[in-house]
């Protein structure tokens, strides 16, 4: 995509601008940890503290705490979409059942009935658990996750 020359230069004077600030300022913000936002990522916490501490009308602080919450919603609803972690949510839901151990294809039924992202099969599954140092068991010809270690591991 081409750029006129003007555009390029209006980022130049606004980044050296913008340098200068911080150059300037540098020992003079401190981050006030009282303005963190609960509820959301502690990474976009991490990143919106120094901007937060430097806001000091109310308004703005509440208009950009609820940009925050709507980013940490939208994070959490990816990463409730990830097969990893329908997989583990699949696994803790069969484990609450008390079965002594959870076979393999049940936990791939269980986190493709959730209707998100589509079908996960029992290899898959397997990869996942696997990678995530889940140990697996054969038992009756299935195979299987010991009840109680999902907890222990990821713990």
């Amino acid at each position: 995509m081409q750029l006129p020359d003007a555009l390029k230069e209006d980022a130049l004077h606004l980044r050296n601008s913008l340098l200068d600030y911080r150059m300037r300022n540098l020992g003079a913000v401190i981050v006030d940890a009282s303005r963190a936002v609960e509820g959301i990522a502690p990474r976009l916490n991490q990143m919106a503290l120094p901007l937060l501490s430097l806001m000091d009308d109310a308004t703005d602080r509440e208009e950009f705490t609820a940009l925050l919450r709507e980013a940490s919603a939208a994070l959490d609803a990816e990463r409730e979409s990830d097969p990893e972690s329908r997989i583990l949510a699949a696994l803790e839901r069969l484990e609450s059942k008390g079965a002594p151990s959870i076979p393999l294809h049940a936990i791939a039924r269980e986190a493709s009935a959730d209707g998100q992202g589509g079908a996960l099969y029992a290899r898959e599954a397997g990869r996942y658990l696997r990678d995530g140092g889940i140990v697996l068991h054969k038992s009756h010809g299935s195979i299987v996750v010991q009840n109680r270690q999902y907890i222990d591991k990821v713990a």
